[in-house]
């Protein structure tokens, strides 16, 4: 994943308690299966330190919006969102608008696991636009979740060719192993139920673009919809024509219900 350096300010889901942040909703950058209940957003304030010795990044700050519009998060179900990315990096415009859509084929039932498809980093500019499509499938596991939720998918760029397979700086998306110099890639997930007012969340987003990566996020919730969270990012391909940045990132975030309503 590339980030950089100062701040984040971004409006994300929080979509379950064991679950991170993202765009779309996801266990950290991964889209997971679920879809955010109509009406309900959440904001978030993160700090992002590089720690790699090439730091190398597109954002200096984001600012954002998720929400649920349509459905019952039963069967059906969309969610969409979009991010203003305030960059520093030359030969790049300053803000640089993200978008993304979900929909959500039908959540979790029996032995049949949630299941979403959608679309995220898509822009009009085209060093961002890796336009990634992508299918994923989330489950709890062991008895109502105890062991956590496992998140697993695939993922396709549709970005220019110019943007994609043998780029280098200006790589929107680049597949890395097992997917080398191709347009797909893998996201892995898993998110614990939370010990306490404590969760724990891991994804990997194979190869090369604004969200591709290993990911780690510890949470703490402070109230029913305020936590604390902190986490690391750290880059899956490490070609050196490709620029790999890894980092920190710590921040607060406050889930908004909004229009959503408690099911009777």
């Amino acid at each position: 994943m590339r980030l950089a350096r100062g701040f984040l300010c971004v409006l994300l889901v929080l979509t379950r308690a064991q679950s991170g942040f993202g765009y779309p909703t996801s266990v950290v950058f991964a889209p997971n299966g679920h879809v955010l209940e109509a009406g309900s957003a959440a904001l978030a304030v993160v700090g992002v330190t590089p720690t790699s010795a090439n730091p190398a990044g597109l954002a200096s700050a984001q600012l954002g919006v998720e929400s649920g519009v349509l459905g019952s998060a039963r069967v059906l179900s969309l969610e969409l969102g979009a991010d203003a990315l305030l960059r520093d990096a030359p030969e790049t415009a300053r803000v640089t608008a993200i978008f993304n859509a979900k929909l959500g084929l039908f959540e979790e039932q029996g032995y049949r696991p949630a299941l979403s498809a959608g679309i995220f980093q898509v822009s009009v500019e085209q060093e961002a636009n890796a336009a990634l499509a992508y299918l994923a499938a989330s489950k709890q596991l062991g008895s109502r979740g105890s062991l956590g939720e496992l998140t697993v998918g695939t993922m396709y760029s549709s970005a220019r060719a110019a943007r994609s397979n043998h780029c280098q700086d200006a790589c929107a998306f680049r597949g890395s192993v097992p997917f080398e110099d191709q347009r797909v890639g893998i996201l892995l997930g898993w998110a614990s139920p939370e010990v306490g007012v404590f969760g724990f969340s891991s994804d990997l987003l194979t190869g090369t673009s604004l969200v591709s990566g290993a990911n780690e996020l510890v949470t703490l919730r402070v109230l029913p919809e305020l936590q604390l969270f902190a986490g690391f990012t750290v880059a899956v391909d490490r070609r050196p024509d490709v620029s790999p940045t890894d980092a920190a990132f710590a921040g607060i975030s406050a889930s908004l219900p909004l229009l959503a309503t408690a099911p009777p």
